[in-house]
């Protein structure tokens, strides 16, 4: 990470984009009970404009576990410490490792704004259920 790399906020491209995710992840029905962030900038923006689309009216939880060099085992009790759908607003590499410890497999890095559902039914391997290209706006199924 570049010394102000941390700092970094989104562009307005970015804000762009990441309202046209939010609008579409809107209308796949998700409506996750927590939403926890990286405490950088730039994914509070992100969260905060995927909560709006979402009508998500609770607050934003940030978790220095959600940081872009943190090792997924450390991350994974986050999620797994849930018992509600919970949407995690992060950085890769940390998203792509979490995603494939929580599948049981390999799982390649996620692409800004890419969104991917989980299905976790006790302890992993979970399921995945759908992803969302944040280039194209399709919902690919399993």
């Amino acid at each position: 990470m570049a010394p102000d790399d941390g700092a970094r906020t989104l562009t307005l491209e970015g804000r762009r984009g990441v309202r046209r995710v939010g609008e579409a992840l809107a209308r796949t029905g998700a409506r996750p009970a927590r939403m926890l962030a990286s405490p950088l900038p730039r994914a509070v923006q992100t969260a905060e404009l995927i909560a709006a689309a979402l009508a998500f009216d609770f607050a934003i939880e940030t978790h220095a576990r959600l940081m872009p060099a943190t090792p997924a085992v450390l991350a994974k009790p986050i999620v797994l410490g849930e018992t509600d759908d919970v949407a995690l607003v992060a950085h890769e590499p940390l998203l792509g490792a979490l995603a494939g410890m929580l599948l049981g497999r390999t799982h390649p890095p996620l692409a800004k704004a890419q969104v991917v559902c989980i299905e976790i039914a006790g302890a992993p391997p979970g399921r995945l259920v759908w992803t969302l290209d944040p280039k194209t706006l399709e919902l690919r199924v399993g």
